[in-house]
């Protein structure tokens, strides 16, 4: 048997609080499970797979709908995973209904992840975006930014996107430089994670304050300090890969 990841709009259809719906449900919700897609992934030695409904579906019964943010926070970290490559995959299959070479229509692959242009034959894969995110360290302290365009009030790490032709060390100090005007030195790769929000890799290092005085840019980031690992603000959630990088930090300068 099958499990289901149903997609509605920006939303997913969810049971008793489950991402991972069974043949039942998908029946239940009048759905027809030869649409879905295979994504290639397996949770508990079953296939796991995506179906996406048309906007004007309506939700009833036992059923209701979630965020992928709102799972971020309260599903199991397995379950997260396959909720967000199965959105990854649907924003980027809606957004490349045509080929971006001749304007020609294009249809899906049988046998990858990928769209085949019907007038050219042009080829285009899911679209993943590289972005840094960094701990810098300073004298058992923390950088923490708060970033000008959200209206939350959370504190969190520094992160940007990696321009072409720049390393991710490279990148790492540019955003750094840019957002807080501090340098960094001995840059460390940590962790990655997938950040379907909307087609995210997240590349977490850590690396050591080398000079420079705190000045933020204005429009990225309206605050930044250095902070105690036993005083931290409001952070963001787990298991974000910002956390967990600020776990790190707590985990390894707390009480020195």
């Amino acid at each position: 048997m099958d499990s289901y990841i149903v997609r509605l709009s920006d939303t997913l259809i969810t049971h008793d609080s489950r991402i991972l719906l069974e043949h039942s449900d998908v029946r239940a919700l009048g759905l027809n499970a030869d649409d879905a897609v295979d994504l290639g992934l397996c949770s508990n030695g079953r296939r796991v797979r995506l179906l996406t409904t048309t906007p004007e579906f309506e939700v009833t019964g036992a059923y209701g709908t979630r965020t992928l943010r709102d799972l971020l926070r309260s599903a199991p970290e397995a379950d997260f995973r396959c909720a967000a490559r199965a959105v990854h995959l649907a924003h980027w299959d809606t957004t490349h209904q045509y080929c971006g070479s001749c304007g020609g229509k294009t249809e899906r692959m049988a046998a990858e992840h990928a769209r085949k242009c019907l007038s050219c034959g042009a080829v285009v894969y899911p679209r993943i975006s590289p972005a840094i995110i960094v701990a810098v360290i300073r004298d058992g302290k923390l950088l923490l930014a708060h970033n000008a365009r959200r209206a939350h009030g959370f504190y969190s790490v520094i992160a940007g996107f990696v321009d072409p032709g720049e390393t991710l060390e490279e990148c790492v100090a540019r955003e750094v430089r840019e957002e807080t005007a501090v340098e960094v030195q001995n840059i460390r790769y940590m962790s990655s994670q997938p950040w379907p929000f909307p087609d995210s890799l997240m590349i977490a290092f850590i690396c050591e304050y080398r000079s420079g005085e705190i000045e933020v840019d204005g429009s990225e980031i309206d605050h930044a300090y250095w902070c105690d690992p036993d005083n931290l603000p409001e952070v963001p959630p787990r298991p974000s890969v910002a956390r967990s990088l600020i776990d790190w930090f707590v985990a390894h300068h707390a009480d020195l």
